[in-house]
């Protein structure tokens, strides 16, 4: 969804396509098609939207990264996460700075979202400083000062913790069966946390 709420992005699996729904109407005003250059994907599914509303990632079964510019629809391919990603699992920083990009390879990546052209890796090698989570990531959130990103598993019934500063994982997280989507909700900061905290 745009930061506003104005309007929320949906992904077409079977159908190369990212509907464009209006939220005040609930009706579909956009559709942009991903299939007029190289091949995509033959399922579309993962999706992210920057802070600033103006760039959506969207990631899928077997084609590149593509990166829609909202104010035009039109869109590019990501020339460094290429064709065989196979993306499941996209979150941004809050900060707007990266992206998040977790493959079916069981590796993420740290995209940086002010060129679109490297990677944050150290060395400017694309695969230098993969960030290897576990079997068949599913979903991705951001932490809200953006330190850690958590990637959910769903072939290995996980979550790996990534410290985005390091690219690396620092922890993972054994959960239930076949994990897919996640969100992250600020802890409260209200009087009753406040007094408990005194009391300890």
């Amino acid at each position: 969804m745009t930061p506003a709420g104005e309007k929320l992005y949906v992904t077409d699996a079977y159908g190369d396509e990212v509907r464009v729904i209006d939220t005040a109407s609930l009706e579909i005003v956009d559709s942009i098609y991903l299939n007029d250059g190289p091949r995509f994907a033959s399922v579309l599914g993962a999706i992210a939207v920057t802070p600033d509303g103006k760039k959506i990632y969207v990631g899928g079964a077997a084609g590149p990264l593509a990166v829609i510019d909202e104010a035009t629809g039109s869109f590019t391919f990501s020339p460094f996460l290429g064709s065989g990603f196979n993306f499941g699992a996209l979150a941004v920083t809050p900060n707007g700075e990266k992206l998040i990009a977790a493959s079916g390879q069981s590796v993420a990546y740290s995209l940086d979202i002010g060129t679109d052209t490297s990677l944050q890796n150290g060395r400017g090698s694309r695969i230098s400083r993969r960030i290897f989570v576990e079997a068949s990531p599913c979903g991705a959130a951001v932490t809200s000062d953006g330190k850690k990103a958590y990637v959910t598993n769903c072939g290995s019934n996980s979550v790996s913790v990534i410290d985005i500063a390091k690219n690396a994982v620092v922890a993972t997280i054994r959960v239930g069966e076949h994990p897919t989507g996640i969100a992250i909700q600020s802890a409260p900061s209200g009087p009753a946390q406040k007094s408990e905290k005194a009391n300890q």
